[in-house]
């Protein structure tokens, strides 16, 4: 509400008085409480702005997959994070590897929830069993009207899913339990480096999307990673669960910004900045 209180008044400026957009300027003592706001507010009122502020990087869809699959070992290859990471536009499958099929992740979300599974390496194994099948189909009683659609899986994507997933599950595996931050850092930057193609990271990847934030997105998550590194000595034998939260509050605490610098408007300040 106090967004929108502010938007009201840079427009009766603007209207009502002849200000230009540029010539205004909000300060707030903090624009932490507003961070997550800030952007849809005063888009909704068509206001164009440049600010000091930025939202976490942890936000992002490319840092959310990064820190879901982080998070796997931790939470037993639960079957939404598993999937998030697996269905991401930049998850790396190799050719070669996998039947010649185009990947159908529809069919994937189908399969996983056909097989009942939820989390755990013993669960997603049924991948394997149900690849080996001439089709598997969700069961049916007999109060069920007959031309209701039965929803199978195509063997082709039961078998392209079961390879992706059995490679991820043997890498999420053969990470060290424990470590310094600068091992367990080295040892998750080969996981993201065999299972993802972060523009900006590689020179092969097999993803290339020529967008400028997103270039941006994956540098900073560099930038983030690279923090992790001066709190080796402070950390000589830690976790992956307490890993993991030193690398979720190294997102949180690298900000994106809201607007590129060649943008122009309204000037949002945070005082403490």
């Amino acid at each position: 509400e106090e967004l929108a209180t502010v938007c009201r008044e840079i427009l009766s400026l603007v209207e009502t008085h002849g200000y230009q957009f540029d010539d205004i300027g909000v300060v707030a003592r903090s624009l932490d409480p507003y961070r997550s706001k800030l952007r849809t507010v005063f888009d909704r009122h068509l206001i164009p702005f440049t600010s000091t502020t930025g939202q976490p990087l942890s936000r992002e869809p490319l840092a959310k997959a990064i820190l879901r699959l982080a998070s796997l070992p931790v939470n037993d290859f639960e079957r939404s994070a598993l999937l998030d990471v697996i269905t991401s536009p930049f998850y790396r499958v190799r050719e070669g590897d996998y039947p010649a099929v185009a990947p159908r992740q529809d069919q994937w979300r189908i399969a996983v929830s056909l097989l009942g599974i939820t989390r755990g390496q013993g669960e997603w194994q049924r991948l394997s069993a149900a690849s080996t099948s001439s089709s598997v189909q969700e069961g049916r009683n007999d109060t069920e009207s007959d031309d209701q659609p039965i929803r199978s899986i195509d063997p082709a994507q039961a078998t392209l899913l079961a390879r992706i997933v059995a490679r991820l599950l043997h890498d999420c595996i053969a990470l060290p339990k424990r470590g310094s931050v600068t091992q367990l850092t080295e040892a998750f930057l080969t996981l993201v480096e065999e299972h993802f193609a972060i523009p900006g990271w590689l020179n092969d990847s097999d993803i290339v999307i020529e967008q400028s934030r997103t270039m941006l997105v994956g540098s900073l998550i560099k930038e983030a990673v690279a923090k992790l590194a001066a709190l080796d000595p402070l950390y000589t034998d830690l976790s992956w669960e307490a890993w993991m939260e030193l690398f979720r509050r190294a997102m949180d605490e690298t900000l994106l910004p809201l607007e590129g610098d060649d943008h122009e408007g309204v000037s949002v300040l945070d005082a403490m900045e």
